[in-house]
């Protein structure tokens, strides 16, 4: 039998599953039963209406959308959250094809709503991977076991017939990898044992992996070594620096167990109520961060001074700015001299979740043209060649001699801090406050404090520093600000916008390298008054595509290009 028109339509109508269609403008031409019911809303109000006009921001990826139409690719994503404008949250499976129709190229939306059986059913087949996964590192443990001690005592021959101390090294640590090893297979094939704990340096295990590295290749490799000798040695077992997430969930049990009872206690202190709740909120934070499930969050671990913290941060902060914020609010106000990127709003309002909003730009208060000068220097090098720093050094040295100091200068990274000054301290006469010497309070008190003082500094002082008048009269930054890729929230929101079909390069780090810039070169003019020198030493501003959208950022200063120009504006300013 022959399905008729009428026999297909009344199929799709009563699938369970979700069918959608949009066209090319991403806007919906055709949704099944199914599909009104996920909208909540019938025809009439769907079609012809724009997709992501249902969704709360940043839930449409329409990136992906436009980059599926223009490749013809299909994709499936698992397990998304779809968050509707009506406060609904749907757990649910997609996939995304590509159709070929009269009116034109289409995409078809299949949604499957994930219940709580399926998801019981999911993670039971999960508990049974992960149990053969266990059986087959076992069988593999068994495996490894037997060639390990053949290696293990090759190498003790072989130390015997060496005379070299240095090739005796090399098989002192075969030997050392071998224990290593088979210790790390005991414990997959039986009980965990008691840790061998004994008084270490921490130095000593990365000495060991300096000489693994060392031994693992035959190129020459140049390692620099760097230890703090005020770390005291600390009792543990070598080789189980890494498992600390049991003994970390293991504190969170304790914590939860120590502020329940005093979270409810009536009759004493509010002083110990509190310490229970705050002893409960410390235990949900702990388990949070350690078992690293919300694949919404990136997970990392920072060091400050010689402290270790877990830390766990959102990839994208909208969802959560909107419904903590803005749903709350009747009105809410944005302002600031550095929200506008490129004459737009759009990078904030995708980055905060806004939706509907009244935009307003004034014109700068301060008059640039007369107060400043922008001098971007004639011959630099790219900020990746050898000599960079030695030109910047010159540039700086020269410019603070023609600004008699008083000037902040701004590096991206405390190791150019660091090299600068080495280079400048003996040629400049001015006294030079470099920030890691003292508390930043103390730095600014000093600068201010300090006729023709010049602070070198890093990111710290690249906003929320005030400094008017001629005590400031010259900020200088070495390189455009981009946010390091290595750092965790910047690579994981640079892979959420690539697997979205994006550009994270202009859509994130441009934007965000212009903002932090614009932060920087705002320590300069802050009253009316004031009058100074900017400069930019990295020469992408003008010989990259993407510099004239940091150059249409900028405030509307002059721009000069020899040191000349910088004296006789100077000059003109009686400075």
């Amino acid at each position: 039998m022959h399905a008729t028109p009428f026999d297909t339509n009344n199929l799709l109508e009563n699938l369970n599953t979700v069918l959608v269609v949009i066209d090319n403008s991403l806007r919906i031409v055709y949704a099944n039963h199914a599909g009104q019911a996920l909208f909540a809303t019938g025809t009439k109000q769907l079609y012809g209406q724009p997709l992501a006009d249902f969704f709360v921001p940043n839930t449409i990826n329409k990136a992906r959308l436009r980059a599926a139409f223009r490749r013809g690719e299909d994709f499936t994503e698992n397990e998304i959250k779809l968050y509707f404008r009506d406060n609904r949250v749907v757990l649910a499976d997609l996939t995304v094809t590509n159709l070929s129709t009269e009116d034109g190229p289409t995409l078809l939306f299949e949604v499957k709503k994930i219940d709580q059986q399926k998801r019981i059913s999911r993670e039971n087949q999960q508990h049974a991977q992960h149990y053969a996964a266990r059986e087959l590192i076992r069988g593999l443990a068994h495996e490894i076991k037997n060639p390990l001690g053949g290696i293990r005592g090759a190498a003790q021959l072989l130390e015997k017939a060496l005379e070299s101390a240095e090739q005796k090294e090399f098989t002192q640590l075969i030997i050392e990898q071998s224990d290593r090893l088979r210790n790390l297979v005991d414990r997959l094939l039986g009980p965990n044992s008691l840790p061998r704990l004994e008084w270490c340096n921490l130095h000593r295990p990365l000495e060991k992996v300096r000489s693994l590295m060392k031994a693992d290749t035959t190129q020459a490799i140049a390692i620099t070594r760097d230890y703090d000798p005020s770390i005291p040695e600390v009792r543990i077992d070598p080789d189980m620096l890494a498992p600390v997430v049991e003994s970390g969930h293991r504190l969170a049990s304790t914590l939860r167990r120590l502020g329940a009872p005093l979270a409810h206690i009536t009759e004493r202190s509010e002083d110990l109520r509190s310490l229970g709740r705050r002893a409960s909120e410390l235990a949900n934070h702990l388990d949070f961060v350690l078992e690293a499930a919300d694949p919404d969050f990136v997970y990392f671990l920072e060091r400050r001074g010689q402290g270790l913290f877990l830390r766990a941060s959102p990839v994208d902060v909208s969802t959560i700015i909107r419904e903590l914020l803005l749903d709350r609010m009747r009105a809410t106000i944005l302002t600031s001299a550095t929200l506008a990127v490129d004459g737009s709003f759009d990078y904030q309002r995708v980055r905060l979740g806004i939706r509907d909003a009244i935009e307003i730009r004034l014109e700068p208060e301060f008059d640039y043209a007369k107060q400043t000068v922008l001098y971007l220097p004639e011959e630099m090098p790219e900020p990746r060649a050898s000599n960079f720093t030695q030109a910047a050094a010159t540039e700086i040295a020269g410019l603070l001699e023609a600004t008699r100091g008083r000037a902040f200068v701004l590096f991206t990274s405390h190791a150019n801090l660091r090299e600068v000054h080495r280079l400048i301290t003996d040629s400049v006469a001015f006294p030079l406050l470099v920030q890691g010497t003292a508390p930043r309070s103390v730095l600014l008190r000093k600068f201010k404090a300090t006729p023709n003082a010049v602070l070198l500094a890093t990111s710290s002082f690249w906003q929320g520093v005030d400094v008017s008048g001629d005590t400031l009269s010259c900020v200088i930054i070495d390189k455009l600000p981009f946010a390091t890729p290595d750092d965790p929230i910047t690579a994981a929101r640079i892979q959420a916008i690539t697997e979205g079909g994006g550009n994270p390069f202009a859509e994130y780090q441009v934007p965000l390298a212009i903002l932090s810039l614009l932060q920087g070169i705002g320590r300069l003019i802050r009253h009316r008054k004031d009058r100074g020198v900017l400069s930019i030493l990295d020469p992408r501003i003008l010989t990259k595509g993407y510099g004239r959208r940091f150059l249409a950022s900028l405030p509307p200063a002059p721009i000069v290009r020899g040191m000349k120009d910088v004296r006789k504006f100077l000059d003109l300013q009686g400075m």
